[in-house]
């Protein structure tokens, strides 16, 4: 929802809920007493499974202004452009599909009469993108993915890497196992800045997204116990070897540390603030010190 009102001063407050951020009370009124009066609303129709998708709480980044529109994202991936002065529908655009796990909360900023947005969703294997839409009629100009072919990912003639192992062609599709560069993440949920002396737009991606949709199965492949309880979240990386290895870090520290070691004892009712005696059995299930564990999967 989008709402619009007056000031005493003239000015205009826009605020919004639902595809949004929270509208204060003192848009409309509230329990504090009235507030500026309300001059239009604006609701877009939205797809509620949406709030079922999205990765990390239903949330929204903010609008964008310019030229008398208002533009912002709605989490079911529509990017809309209302009159800022009378609330009336501009333009509506759908650039996602929900199905697939992608959303959009990020905040639209308008350069040079292009609207820029980004998705979410790279939890969800989710091939990120950055979409340069025309200010007034919400037609896609140009899309830069952030995974995949050169042609994809928009990059040309006048990318100079630095490092040697930057150089080349298509490194975003070799570098990944075979199609794995489709639900590989790299989403544009955040900010973008531009810089209007060098005609620059600057934007960053969000976390890689390779992403096994058979785990959706439940099917067990392998177990290990460990010697002891595991303290740190696993890693996977690929070796020198072209091998995936999965490290997982097993032991204790802490007061459970001091408890396993003999160094505070679970009689003692007053040790740890009493917390070493719900820990009475502990020294018979782990041990003191750490293991690395390093898999190397099938």
């Amino acid at each position: 929802m989008v709402r619009a009102c007056r000031t005493q001063g003239g000015a205009r407050l826009r605020a919004r809920r639902g595809g949004g951020v929270r509208t204060g009370r003192e848009c409309a009124g509230g329990a504090r007493g009235p507030g500026a009066p309300l001059e239009w609303t604006y609701n877009p129709p939205l797809q509620r499974a949406a709030q079922g998708v999205a990765c990390c709480d239903v949330v929204n980044r903010g609008a964008a202004y310019t030229d008398g529109k208002i533009f912002f994202n709605t989490l079911d991936d529509q990017t809309v452009a209302v009159d800022a002065r009378t609330g009336r529908e501009v333009w509506r655009v759908r650039l996602g599909n929900i199905n697939q796990g992608e959303t959009m909360t990020m905040a639209p900023i308008v350069v040079k009469g292009r609207v820029l947005v980004g998705n979410s969703g790279g939890e969800m294997g989710v091939r990120g993108w950055l979409t340069a839409l025309d200010e007034e009629t919400g037609r896609t100009v140009w899309r830069a993915y952030g995974t995949g072919p050169d042609a994809d990912v928009l990059i040309g003639p006048g990318f100079h890497p630095f490092y040697a192992k930057d150089r080349g062609t298509d490194l975003g599709v070799k570098s990944w196992p075979a199609g794995a560069w489709k639900i590989g993440g790299g989403n544009v949920w955040g900010w973008i800045s531009y810089d209007p002396e060098l005609d620059l737009v600057y934007y960053g991606t969000g976390n890689p997204g390779p992403w096994n949709p058979d785990a959706r199965t439940g099917k067990l492949l392998w177990r290990f116990r460990t010697s002891s309880g595991i303290v740190g979240q696993p890693i996977t990386y690929r070796g020198p070897d072209g091998k995936q290895y999965v490290a997982i870090f097993s032991g204790v520290g802490g007061w459970a540390g001091a408890v396993v070691s003999g160094d505070l004892s679970p009689a003692d009712p007053t040790a740890a603030p009493g917390f070493v005696g719900a820990m009475r059995e502990l020294p018979r299930h782990t041990r003191e010190g750490g293991t690395l564990y390093v898999f190397a999967l099938p």
